[in-house]
């Protein structure tokens, strides 16, 4: 650019010398009268001046850098950095991308940050320190120096050559010329320090200063999307800190009455043969006073014992692995064991409560069958969850039906569980594994999140995917063995 800048001048310059030249050969102004010389001069002086602008603009168009197309270009280049700025939402980011692009729009000049320390308190300004961004400098400036106070006052920035001495004493270690500071919340949170090494800061001073109030408008909705973020973070953190108190509790109080259970049942199993006996020999004395018991049903019965332990024993374990879940602890994969993934989906449909005509809308293919490394009840209650949300789904949408299917294939094993009803909104869809986050009004918000983390204990994952009003697929992956 500065080369086509003096190029231009340069033949500007050759231009009024051959132009004079050539009036002076065809006009032999020697001989004139001086009076008529020194009106000679003049014309061609007010010439000069009126065709300065419009000739000087031709060189420079001819050399493709006109000042009418070089202020367009950099009017549309701020512009596109400043579209550019707004996209940023890290605040390191932010600051680099801001420093790389001034010092583009400098077009060889440079520009350096000095950012507030303390951007997120709220410190009172003599107690704030602005540090160099990005570089190894030593220098910090302090609230109470001057610099900073005369800034404050500076909104549209000042040149140092225009300020106070004690003001450029300052900052002349940063070796800058130009200085505009960025206010956020009403405070200044930074200053955009410019080294004019090209000399085109006189024609970029209005650009940059709205691209500065622009970086202050980003550098705001960064500090606010931060403080979000943290009071985000915190709001979890209570709530999980609520939910394992309360699980903790929870947890106590459901194991005595399950160790009452289980050892009750011991009584069970030695008497119930002989009552199930006794029944069948009243039966045969009196079968109009005791009628006979079905044999699916006798069957059942004489199976209760077992069955009721069996319950009570995934019960506690399955407290115990909520437990660890609630309190950020892994599982300990030393207990993993082989598990079958279709004796798993046989249970969980066996065991859910399902209400009336529930059962019906099931539909189970497990012809590949496969296993996996982890605990079978724990993969049961990933069941339970994924069963209880399709059910509602079904219900809420009044239709559908449920198809769970296993699937082998040559990099990894899958477990699909789909449904035909409600459908998940595309927007929620990267949100429904974060921890509490629900859309139903008595939801919690920790089942499919402890699905995630489950399947990730067995060294594979969960995904989904949905069309809103159609489907809703979740595939479980689990690795090969």
């Amino acid at each position: 650019m500065q080369k086509s800048i003096y190029l231009a001048k340069s033949l500007l310059i050759l231009s009024y010398s051959l132009l004079f030249l050539f009036i002076g050969f065809l006009l032999p102004i020697a001989v004139w009268e001086p009076l008529f010389q020194a009106m000679f001069f003049i014309v061609f002086i007010v010439l000069i001046g009126l065709s300065y602008e419009s000739l000087y603009s031709a060189f420079l168009q001819a050399l493709g850098s006109s000042r009418v197309d070089s202020a367009l270009r950099r009017i549309g280049g701020v512009a596109e950095l400043i579209d550019n700025l707004h996209e940023y939402t890290d605040l390191d980011a932010l600051l680099r991308y801001t420093q790389f692009s001034l010092a583009t729009l400098l077009g060889g000049g440079s520009a350096k940050l000095l950012v507030a320390r303390n951007y997120l308190e709220a410190d009172a300004f003599e107690n704030a320190e602005f540090i160099l961004w990005g570089g190894q400098h030593p220098q910090v400036l302090r609230g109470n120096c001057t610099a900073l106070r005369y800034a404050i006052n500076a909104p549209q920035g000042f040149l140092l050559t225009d300020c106070p001495r004690e003001v450029a004493a300052d900052l002349q270690v940063f070796e800058v010329d130009f200085v505009i500071p960025i206010f956020c919340r009403a405070k200044m949170q930074a200053l955009l320090l410019i080294n004019d090494s090209t000399g085109v800061l006189t024609e970029l001073q209005t650009l940059i200063a709205f691209f500065a109030r622009q970086f202050g408008i980003a550098l705001e909705r960064i500090v606010n999307e931060q403080g979000r973020r943290v009071r985000q973070e915190q709001i979890f953190s209570e709530k999980t800190a609520a939910l394992a108190m309360l699980s903790a509790t929870v947890a106590h109080e459901m194991r005595t009455p399950l160790s009452g259970v289980r050892a009750s049942i011991g009584g069970v199993d030695s008497y119930l043969p002989d009552l199930i006996n006794a029944y069948q020999f009243a039966h045969q004395q009196d079968p109009e006073r005791f009628p006979a018991i079905r044999k699916d049903l006798l069957e059942t019965l004489t199976d209760t014992g077992p069955r009721i332990r069996s319950m009570v024993d995934q019960a506690n374990h399955v407290i115990d692995l909520l437990l660890v879940n609630l309190n950020d602890q892994r599982v300990d994969k030393a207990h993993h064991t082989k598990c079958s993934v279709r004796s798993c989906v046989e249970e969980a449909i066996g065991q859910y409560p399902f209400r009336r005509f529930e059962r019906e809308k099931v539909h189970v293919k497990v012809d590949e069958e496969f296993e996996f490394l982890g605990e079978s009840s724990l993969l049961v209650y990933v069941l339970f969850n994924l069963l209880k949300n399709a059910l509602y789904s079904l219900e809420s949408a009044g239709k559908g039906a449920i198809h769970i299917e296993l699937e082998r294939h040559e990099q990894r094993n899958c477990l699909v569980f789909e449904d035909s009803g409600l459908g998940i909104e595309e927007g929620v869809l990267p949100l429904i594994f974060d921890g509490f986050f629900t859309t139903r009004s008595n939801g919690t918000g920790a089942g499919l999140a402890f699905c995630k983390r489950t399947m990730r204990g067995f060294g594979g994952d969960i995904r989904v995917s949905s069309k809103l009003g159609q489907f809703t697929r979740f595939t479980l992956e689990f690795p090969l063995l």
